[in-house]
């Protein structure tokens, strides 16, 4: 949409109007030959001055759209769009990815007039058959801007931590709902339409699990710098006159030239060294427990920061975030022909497996996430937690009080607060899966543990799925339930069972050598009925 052409139209009209009353012109026969602007700035292509697109019928040509003629003698709109001045975009949210907004420029319908929405560089801007403007580089004919995995290409073009951080976010309220909170609803009650909209609605979704859950996960230090090895990755970082050093041992595959791909283990992988060598995957080492203790969430972390009440899982969602701060500094300078940044997973297993997560959850240049039987506090949601589904051993999954007496850090301090009324909470983990969206994540279970609440686990990866689904990437989300059988031995990794979900998302977001192919398999002793957990639609996104 070419917002400029509306100001000239409406300069013309205004020049016409001027000659028409001096006796010079016949502004009617001029305007036929203009294209008219229709009700959503769009440029329709029709020459009747109305906002649906089709011919006008009334007879009228005065630019509304209510059918009657226009009887004060002028040709403006009822709608008096000549009031707005937007010369870019005008969308619902503005952001890092589809603009930033401009207070003194106007929209319809209390929209933000947006600046600095991404077309692919090597698209051609042309018109599709409802007269809007496509990205694509296609004449598509459904009113979509752009394919689905375009968009899912441009999402983070820039490669940032955060696509979302130029967001205007207001602050999340306490509600009162029973089931999984709806994904789709923005905080002033509107609800998602456009795909361009998610990167500010998932801003949103990240303020509320760091407000309720996880306390605040900080930006970029202001100094963060180090080397990459064949064996380690070295990182400094300083900030606020504060600095640290930290490492993380690193073990290629071998059989190859780089950079490889690399699946990030938080204390360590407990996945199939097998599976990952054949599939010429790295492995790297995360320290967890220096940079913030499960207990009392100190280490080098609040060495920086002091003590901010933060979960010890954003501690390591933002070492690890320095960490990848490394690989992409010494790559742009040449010095990192080793791991390639754009190709990362995250994996842990249990109280690792949660912080793996969240790790993954955070941080939006992390490709695929891979939480295996992280339980309470992982990816079980809290809301299905609480009704203790009981699992084949007869025992039910770990309660939300059991899990903070056994590690605070596992939450944010204010948690503290929400742990026994988490129906006040506007989020849930069905909200970390969605942050994960258009990324890969894998959720690895184990349904013959009952404390793993894997009936929790599916709800949550099913429910978060509606936003992959949604936008497109249906795909990029999948959950596997384990053994259908004893045994399945806590952090255990059964090939046979789990090797080829392995393999497929390691294709689909590490290696990208196959096309994502996520599928939900619960085991039928853990299945979680979806309609008993939402009660919100998935919108049909523009």
């Amino acid at each position: 949409m070419n917002f400029k052409n509306i100001y000239l139209y409406y300069l013309a009209l205004i020049a016409l109007s001027l000659m028409s009353a001096c006796g010079g012109g016949d502004s009617g026969e001029d305007s036929q030959n203009e294209s008219d602007i229709d009700s959503d700035g769009d440029t329709d292509g029709d020459t009747d001055g109305d906002s649906d697109g089709d011919s006008d019928t009334d007879g009228d040509s005065d630019g509304d759209s209510d059918g009657d003629s226009d009887t004060d003698g002028d040709s403006d709109s009822d709608s008096d769009t000549t009031e707005f001045t937007c010369e870019y975009e005008c969308l619902n949210h503005c952001s890092s990815w589809n603009g930033t907004p401009h207070s003194e420029q106007t929209c319809p319908d209390d929209q933000h007039c947006c600046e600095g929405a991404i077309i692919p560089a090597d698209a051609d801007t042309d018109t599709d058959s409802d007269g809007d403007t496509d990205s694509d580089g296609d004449s598509d004919s459904d009113g979509d801007s752009d394919a689905d995995g375009d968009w899912a290409d441009e999402y983070n073009a820039d490669f940032v931590e955060f696509v979302g951080e130029a967001c205007e976010v207001g602050e999340p309220k306490n509600i009162n709902e029973s089931k999984l909170p709806d994904l789709f609803e923005f905080f002033d009650g509107t609800r998602m339409t456009k795909k361009s909209e998610w990167a500010c609605r998932r801003a949103e979704i990240k303020k509320a699990v760091e407000k309720y859950i996880h306390g605040e996960k900080p930006g970029t230090p202001e100094t963060v710098s180090g080397t990459v090895s064949a064996s380690k990755i070295d990182v400094h970082v300083e900030h606020g006159g504060k600095s640290i050093n930290f490492s993380a041992r690193v073990s290629l595959p071998g059989g190859g030239d780089g950079p490889v791909p690399a699946i990030i283990g938080i204390g360590g992988v407990s996945l199939s060294a097998g599976i990952l060598k054949q599939e010429g995957v790295a492995t790297i080492s995360f320290s967890n427990g220096e940079m913030a203790d499960e207990k009392s969430r100190s280490g080098l972390f609040t060495n920086i920061y002091g003590n901010t009440g933060a979960s010890a899982q954003v501690g390591w969602a933002w070492g690890v975030s320095r960490i990848i701060d490394v690989l992409v500094a010494e790559r742009d300078a040449g010095r990192n022909d080793i791991i390639d940044p754009t190709a990362l997973g995250v994996t842990g297993c249990s109280r690792l497996g949660k912080g793996a997560f969240t790790v993954g959850a955070f941080d939006e240049r992390i490709a695929l996430g891979i939480p295996q039987e992280s339980g309470t506090g992982g990816v079980s949601a809290f809301r299905v937690v609480n009704t203790s589904p009981m699992g084949p051993n007869g025992k039910p999954a770990q309660s939300l009080n059991s899990a903070w007496s056994e590690a605070a850090g596992w939450f944010g301090a204010d948690f503290g607060n929400y742990k026994d009324k988490v129906n006040t909470i506007p989020a849930d983990t069905h909200s970390l899966v969605a942050m994960y969206a258009p990324r890969g994540l894998l959720v690895l279970d184990n349904s013959r543990i009952g404390e793993l609440g894997s009936v929790a686990q599916h709800a949550a990866t099913a429910a978060g799925g509606e936003v992959f689904k949604a936008l497109g990437v249906e795909k990029n989300v999948a959950y596997h339930g384990g053994n259908p059988d004893d045994p399945h031995q806590h952090c255990t990794f059964y090939e046979n069972t789990q090797g080829e979900p392995l393999k497929r998302a390691i294709r689909g977001h590490l290696t990208r050598t196959a096309d994502p192919d996520g599928r939900m398999e619960p085991q039928p002793v853990a299945t979680a009925n979806l309609s008993e957990w939402i009660n919100w639609e998935t919108p049909t996104l523009e």
